[in-house]
């Protein structure tokens, strides 16, 4: 994947992506900090690319990101806006010496539902390893929202 990615430094063909559809109401600001703290528990997600006079390394660190909230309610078609959006996102090379190799957003596209987009190169992640990292979200969310651990 790496050697495939310096040849070809501007497609995204490793890029992989899914969204979910969440339902109700969402604290953007309780959600992030959540996200903060799965990325800080998984190593793959803080994985980094250097290049060393010993040749390239990896190395974990804690990557610099942010985390889009968009309201797309007031767009004539909320879904197709939020579609694009992803859709544009999901079309970015992404450079693996810069990273970060992740992507979120959070896109409201009605009074009470949102969509919680996450993208990943796939030199560090893969499909099952996703939806590991969505429930994980989800619990540590859910825990905050309650006041628990």
């Amino acid at each position: 994947v790496w050697l495939a990615q310096q040849l070809h430094p501007d497609s995204p063909v490793y890029n992989i992506a899914q969204y979910t559809v969440i339902d109700g109401e969402i604290g953007a600001a309780v959600f992030e900090v959540a996200l903060r703290q799965v990325i800080d528990e998984a190593d793959t997600l803080r994985l980094q690319f250097v290049d060393s006079d010993d040749g390239l390394r990896q190395r974990i660190s804690a990557p610099a990101w942010s985390m889009p909230v968009l309201d797309l309610t007031s767009q004539a078609d909320s879904e197709a806006a939020a579609q694009a959006w992803m859709q544009a996102d999901y079309q970015q090379s992404v450079n693996l010496m810069q990273g970060p190799l992740f992507g979120y957003a959070l896109l409201k596209v009605a009074p009470a539902q949102w969509i919680w987009y996450q993208r990943y190169h796939h030199i560090m992640m893969d499909g099952y390893g996703q939806y590991l990292i969505a429930q994980r979200v989800a619990h540590v969310y859910s825990a905050l929202c309650a006041g628990t651990a």
